[in-house]
């Protein structure tokens, strides 16, 4: 006999009062469900009836639902005409193709635990993640099962094929563990001279040391550094730092006959125009058999000031695989991003968000533990800061109730790497709203302008951790089990020039590969951005906005792209930005806070300009004693009109103006223009008002209202922003 399953309503509609019958003789297995629910979830095609292809004859059913991305089966039954045909088997397997093919991440199920169904269960790989009291009628335990699917691994369910269409699952896959997280560099002398003489380098120079002790980087000197201290020294016995560098490690010589040919490829790209006899010469050589002895015994890399070696660091790198850094490289540059306590009224609940400190330690501990998927994490989760290894810990309290709880290693230079563990109270009403403070945090909480790999530890039930993570850009990590998410992070805007070093790391962080420029903003949009590196010869294509997501808070700075300068008020946008605030609020604050997409509102001017992705620069007025600065950037993720009423019944939660500020800004349609936004990222140098007129961004409305940006100046204003001189 030849099975079928009817999927759509069209199919399935002809059998509900059917399916209803048979669900309602199986009460006790089952459980009831009014006919209501049946009709509803045929209109979301999630009744699906097996049936006989020749005869038509209905032999079993499937009702499912859930929220994205979790399926939950909700009753699966074979009718008694149809034992041992597999049925309920071949439902399943079509609903875990199903969930695979739309980038669902598990399917779970609740069976009583007294029930025969157990053994179907685990045979179709669910597996038993707790167990939980049922209702009082019966006194039944209840397994909850879940299968997790080979789904949503890094960009999944973002891109198209760009060659062929296929329906065969394709799996991006990135090294599952973090890249040279104890790497070697060498030092060159005046890495060495700047600490022992205490030279006016000296503090990026002990940067590099104190690494070196704090073990996230091993240092050693080559055969030449030692050679170099005997050339310079009066005395080969008494000189205190030529004795000293002899203890160092010291990396044996390499041959002469291969260091020879490597020095002259080396001072073709690194010296190119100098001679070989001119002044430079012996300290150019010098440089250069460093470099060679770091490239022939495969060293991470090699820490210098020399500026024509620096220079030159992308093309040595990506010839021999070598990375160049400077000392200021090392120093700690995190944390721009200010974490700070916050108090917010959340649906008639005032919210707490904090740093907690060890006195909290034991509280919290408990509030982990009721998860004991994590207890062997729990010394990690819980560790304090120091200096070598640094770490955020926030909670949220409604009241004295714990209700959430993140914590989280800082990446540095060095390592690119942070992991992170999350912890709800999944009923509280409002979690969702902590989940996205909590994650936006985390991804904030990174060097500036450089790319991070967040490795987020969750527990596979948390379907709210699930929903708001994958949103944010976190994908499941491929070849791997348990509940890990990871999302590659970039603070800040990426501009043209830096391409080529981001998607070298990107490579060494995820395994894809790149286009070797970046994409301008018309092939972003009409193409997409085209990835390689995923095997079968396939590739893939993502558009601007989802890439951005992906890697959010980022902000791909490429040819043509335009943005637009929103001015707000200080007290508004202290509401919306708690990273501009300058001390705390004596006052509990609005729920916009916590929102990830935020919603700002204006007159209906010249709306049609306002587009899905466009960059936002915010602009604090001076109204009522503003600083008349710009103070970061965001994205637009909606714009539209709409009247005030509409307005506050969708989006008041994520604004912060009340009903008759909207009001005051409609038209005589009693439209107002409504704009929501993402992807928030603090300056960290604020530009004036002065110096963006001396910039020429601010025509003669000197910003009263919103202004728009060529490429030419929101390029200015992010060069500014982030590398100009900080403030």
């Amino acid at each position: 006999m030849e099975i079928s399953i009817a999927k759509n309503l069209s199919e399935v509609e002809p059998y509900i009062d059917l399916v209803q019958s048979h669900a309602d003789k199986n009460k006790n297995a089952l459980g009831f469900l009014p006919a209501s629910a049946y009709k509803e979830q045929a209109y979301k095609n999630q009744l699906w009836v097996a049936i006989c292809t020749q005869t038509k004859t209905p032999l079993g059913h499937l009702l499912f639902g859930g929220r994205f991305p979790n399926l939950k089966v909700i009753q699966i039954l074979a009718y008694p005409e149809s034992q041992y045909m597999g049925v309920a088997k071949k439902l399943i397997k079509e609903l875990v193709f199903y969930g695979e093919e739309n980038n669902y991440l598990s399917i779970s199920a609740r069976v009583a635990a007294d029930l025969d169904a157990n053994k179907f269960w685990e045979k179709m790989n669910f597996g038993v993640v707790k167990q939980e009291k049922g209702g009082k009628t019966r006194n039944r335990n209840i397994n909850v099962r879940v299968r997790e699917l080979d789904s949503m691994t890094l960009f999944k369910g973002l891109y198209t094929h760009a060659q062929h269409e296929s329906k065969e699952k394709t799996f991006l896959t990135y090294i599952d563990r973090p890249i040279s997280t104890n790497p070697t560099y060498a030092i060159d002398l005046n890495i060495f001279f700047d600490v022992a003489k205490r030279r006016s380098e000296f503090d990026e120079a002990n940067e590099v040391i104190r690494a070196g002790f704090n073990n996230k980087i091993k240092l050693c000197v080559t055969s030449e550094f030692v050679c170099e201290l005997e050339r310079m020294s009066n005395s080969q016995t008494n000189d205190v730092l030529l004795n000293f560098a002899r203890n160092l490690p010291v990396l044996p010589n390499i041959p002469q006959e291969e260091s020879l040919g490597m020095i002259e490829e080396l001072r073709e790209i690194i010296f190119p125009k100098r001679s070989r006899e001119g002044r430079n010469a012996p300290n150019d050589t010098s440089d250069l058999i460093h470099l060679a002895s770091c490239i022939h015994h495969r060293l991470y890399g090699f820490i210098t000031r020399e500026k024509a070696i620096l220079n030159k660091s992308a093309e040595v790198k990506k010839i021999y695989g070598v990375e160049i850094i400077s000392p200021i490289d090392l120093v700690d540059g995190t944390n721009d991003y200010a974490i700070s306590k916050i108090s917010v009224d959340c649906e008639g609940d005032n919210v707490l968000i904090t740093d907690f400190n060890e006195n909290d330690r034991i509280e919290v501990e408990k509030f982990i533990l009721l998860n004991e998927k994590y207890s062997e994490n729990i010394h990690e989760v819980l560790s304090p800061s120091t200096t070598g290894n640094k770490r955020r810990r926030l909670i949220a309290k409604v009241g004295s109730v714990i209700v959430g709880v993140i914590t989280w290693s800082l990446p540095d230079f060095r390592n690119s790497i942070s992991r992170a563990f999350i912890f709800v109270d999944e009923y509280y009403p409002e979690i969702r709203k902590i989940i996205d403070h909590f994650l936006e945090t985390l991804s904030r909480d990174v060097l500036s302008k450089t790319l991070t790999r967040i490795n987020l530890h969750i527990c596979s039930l948390d379907e709210e951790i699930l929903e708001a993570a994958i949103g944010r850009g976190f994908r499941k990590i491929s070849n791997t089990e348990g509940g890990v998410l990871s999302k590659i992070t970039y603070l800040g805007p990426l501009f043209q020039l830096d391409w080529l070093v981001f998607s070298q790391e990107y490579k060494e962080l995820t395994g894809l590969t790149l286009p070797s420029r970046m994409p301008t903003y018309e092939e972003f949009i009409n193409t997409g951005i085209i990835i390689d590196g995923i095997g079968n010869d396939e590739k893939l294509k993502i558009n601007l906005f989802d890439f951005e997501t992906l890697h959010s808070p980022a902000m791909f700075q490429c040819k043509k792209r335009t943005g637009v300068i929103m001015p707000i008020r200080k007290e508004y946008a202290y509401e919306l930005f708690n990273e501009i605030r300058i001390q705390e609020e004596l006052f509990s604050s609005k729920e916009a806070l916590l929102c990830v997409e935020k919603a700002y509102f204006r007159k209906p001017n010249n709306v049609g300009a306002f587009k899905k992705g466009m960059p936002v620069i915010f602009y604090v007025s001076g109204k009522n004693n503003g600083p008349q600065e710009v103070v970061g950037s965001a994205r637009i993720t909606y714009s539209d009109t709409m009247t005030s009423q509409e307005a506050m019944l969708n989006l008041a939660r994520q604004g912060v103006l009340s009903i008759n500020e909207m009001n005051e800004m409609t038209d005589n349609t009693n439209k107002l223009h409504a704009i929501t936004f993402d992807n928030f990222c603090l300056f960290p140098n604020r530009i004036s008002f002065q110096s963006l007129k001396d910039m020429g961004c601010v025509s003669g409305a000197n910003l009263v209202t919103s202004e728009f940006l060529s490429n030419e100046k929101l390029h200015a204003i992010f060069k500014e922003a982030f590398e100009g001189d900080i403030k």
